[in-house]
């Protein structure tokens, strides 16, 4: 059995009430999983440069602290926040400030000998679950016995290939001991991005351990030669996710600013350190906002290029908007090798006007309107939303840390 990636899967979903809260109709925008996958490469050279070894393997591995991750974007409300991330000691993760806008970032730029943050490598070949923490074998850097050189850490700015967004991370593993090494595992650590390559402020949130034909890696890395990792990240045009949110990746896998294009056609540098550089999608419990998750009447066909709603209608109470209630956020919907939540909002149209609905999306949220930028876009098809009626919005998001 050829064994398939798992990309971090975004769908949403509409149901349309009536004025007494009864359902009209419900409407589905799954990701069709159809599009360009995640994939890991491994190339070996030995001591003359020469190709020894050159493979491809499926990238499966987010675990529960992904989807913490995925929160502390999402849901930045807290001092001394915490979304059920475990750090490589199975402690509870903790940050300072407001995640994502007023405090520190996270951050995975692997700088060279760093073990705890960045790709890592390591020995065991442990199946995968949703509750591992860290590599079972890891390596640590050195010169001695099952011991690698890590090297710095490269990242990519996205680039578009095939209707998909890629963004690639490399690093690379020198053995300089006397004894060949057997790599099993391939994994990735982030830490609080002032205490960078501290175990006690580090987590891991992903890990592999098979090829496409199920079997286990084995990766023999001889004395002299040189190990090459690239995690190419994917983001299709089938996943709701637009290049910004591609950006977002970039900017906490380099731990560099990185300009995008805001909503309203300008710029905003974002950065991992994030006072003034806000990643966070939105501010939880904010009534009529636009922020998080918005509607439109735009038909304009989707593009990975998209940076805003085209018919954005805005939330407030007079005639020409609509009424956004406060978001909320699930918990986990969770099995032994995926994980799922759901963020949610009721928008009503309290207006004697009717609406028509074709598009919808995920604004963040970072201050004034001219600093905010779209995450992801979804068409709706065409919903006519009367005076008193509602549509319950929700976004899921999903991860799989092995399975099928």
């Amino acid at each position: 059995m050829k064994l398939k990636s798992h990309n971090m899967n975004v769908g949403a979903s509409i149901k349309h009430l009536d004025t007494d809260g009864s359902l009209i109709k419900e409407y589905y925008y799954p990701t069709s999983n159809n599009g360009a996958e995640p994939f890991i490469e491994a190339k070996v050279e030995n001591e003359n440069g020469e190709v020894i070894y050159n493979e491809k393997y499926p990238f499966r591995s987010f675990n529960y602290n992904y989807m913490g991750v995925l929160r502390w974007f999402i849901w930045p409300t807290v001092f001394g926040w915490g979304f059920g991330i475990k750090t490589l000691n199975g402690s509870l993760f903790s940050g300072a400030g407001l995640p994502g806008y007023y405090g520190e970032g996270i951050a995975f730029p692997g700088a060279y000998s760093h073990t705890y943050n960045g790709i890592c490598v390591g020995t065991s070949s442990v199946t995968n679950s949703m509750d591992m923490i860290d590599l079972y074998g890891k390596i640590e850097h050195g010169n001695g016995t099952n011991e690698l050189g890590y090297q710095t850490q490269i990242a990519s700015t996205p680039y578009i290939m095939s209707s998909s967004y890629y963004y690639t991370i490399n690093r690379s593993f020198i053995n300089s001991s006397s004894l060949p090494v057997n790599i099993r595992e391939i994994g990735i650590i982030a830490s609080r991005q002032t205490t960078i390559n501290n175990a006690t402020n580090s987590f891991l949130f992903c890990r592999d351990t098979k090829d496409y034909a199920s079997n286990d890696i084995n990766i023999v890395l001889p004395t002299a030669s040189i190990l090459h990792i690239n995690f190419n990240f994917i983001y299709p045009d089938n996943n709701h996710l637009v290049k910004q949110f591609a950006q977002i990746q970039e900017c906490i896998g380099s731990v560099l600013q990185v300009p995008a294009r805001t909503i309203s056609s300008g710029s905003i540098n974002l950065g991992t350190y994030s006072r003034g550089y806000g990643v966070n999608l939105f501010q939880g419990n904010v009534v009529n906002e636009d922020c998080g998750i918005v509607v439109g009447s735009s038909s304009q066909a989707f593009s990975l290029d998209d940076y805003k709603l085209y018919g954005n209608i805005p939330a407030g109470t007079d005639t020409s908007s609509l009424y956004h209630n406060k978001h909320v956020i699930s918990g986990d919907v969770s099995g032994s090798d995926s994980g799922s939540f759901y963020m949610e909002r009721l928008i009503t149209n309290l207006s004697p006007n009717a609406f028509t609905i074709e598009e919808m999306g995920l604004y963040n949220y970072n201050g004034t309107l001219t600093s905010r930028y779209l995450w992801a876009r979804t068409l709706t098809g065409t919903i006519n939303l009367q005076p008193s009626q509602s549509l319950d919005i929700k976004y899921h998001w999903n991860v799989v840390a092995s399975g099928s």
